[in-house]
Order: C-alpha cells, then structure tokens, then sequence
C-alpha cells in the first residue's frame, strides 16, 4: 500500500513532528511510506505581504 502522511504544522521539528516520524515508522512495513511537511502558514504569509 501507498502511505502519503502530510505535517502541516507551522513547526517542522515540534511534537506532531515527532508524531509524524512515528507513524511513519510502525507503518512501513510491507507498505511504502512517504511523509512530508507542508507549512502553509508560511506560504500564506509570503502570499499575502505587503509591499
């Protein structure tokens, strides 16, 4: 199975982080596992400065 696990938290090393890792980790076996970090807080502020 494809496992896709998105962090979208504005932190990349805080706990759900950590929680992340770990779900990644008891699932990857027989499964291929990919997690990612997406911090959209940051992105919207670059989006919606003020020039």
């Amino acid at each position: 199975m494809n496992i896709l696990i998105v962090n979208c938290s504005p932190v990349k090393n805080g706990a759900t982080a950590e929680i992340v890792s770990l779900v990644g980790t008891y699932t990857k076996e027989n499964n291929q596992v990919r997690c990612i970090c997406m911090n959209l807080m940051q992105r919207y502020r670059k989006e919606n400065a003020v020039m």
